[in-house]
């Protein structure tokens, strides 16, 4: 039979990349906002295995930060969670982020995708 998507590294992610954008807020000035807990659940994806040394400092300045909401500007020009943690619009297509996320997993090569 084989093993089940939904214990696969890529169905956690999707299933985390959807919540996330299900809980995003503006904030006062428009920025986007997204919540600590759905940001820990993405970082600590074993999808990103393969990048967790060079992402460290963001994942630890994520983790002592103890704010409910963190900005999106936290993770501008810092590749490739500028990509991850955007506000997408998926009322004009919603294949589309599917399929930017494929092909930005297969530029970045994480975890088991190569």
């Amino acid at each position: 039979m084989g093993y089940p998507l939904k214990f696969s590294p890529v169905y956690s992610l999707i299933k985390d990349l959807l919540s996330l954008q299900k809980t995003l807020r503006s904030g006062e000035n428009g920025e986007i906002l997204f919540e600590h807990d759905e940001v820990q659940n993405i970082l600590s994806n074993s999808f990103f295995n393969e990048s967790r040394h060079e992402n460290s400092s963001i994942t630890d300045d994520v983790s002592s930060n103890k704010d409910l909401w963190i900005p999106s500007s936290f993770f501008n020009e810092k590749p490739p969670f500028d990509f991850i943690f955007r506000k997408v619009d998926t009322a004009k297509d919603p294949r589309k982020n599917n399929l930017d996320i494929w092909r930005f997993s297969k530029h970045h090569k994480f975890g088991m995708i190569a």
